[in-house]
């Protein structure tokens, strides 16, 4: 995150020439780091390092909302499932990405309540 790869700085502060397997690994990792959802850099867990402390208590919350931001528990959609064009928000009505409910104008609970099993 705002970082050059680190083989990218060791060939350049050691002064080394690229040779083609360095070009195809700078090229398959840039493939990668573009293919990231640019919403997912948006969570709560890539923007603090709270949640890395030891004990923290909110962690399961921060790591869930990363690896699938709740989206199954706001979507029209029942059940677990990756978000596409037809997801509809029930909060607010709209359409529904899978980091949605983190910017859901309609939306009154926490995180924590939307991570609570027992409330869905």
């Amino acid at each position: 995150m705002d970082t050059d790869f680190f083989v990218r700085e060791l060939m350049t502060s050691n002064g080394l020439q690229p040779t083609p397997a360095y070009e195809a690994h700078v090229r398959d990792r840039e493939e990668k780091a573009a293919a990231v959802d640019q919403e997912f850099l948006q969570t709560p867990a890539m923007n603090t390092e709270e949640w890395k402390k030891r004990n923290f208590e909110l962690r399961h919350v921060f790591t869930r909302t990363a690896a699938h931001g709740f989206h199954h528990r706001i979507c029209a959609k029942r059940g677990y499932h990756s978000a596409s064009e037809q997801c509809i928000c029930t909060l607010c009505g709209h359409s529904c990405s899978q980091y949605h409910i983190l910017t859901c104008q309609a939306r009154t609970e926490t995180l924590t309540f939307y991570a609570k099993e027992g409330n869905f």
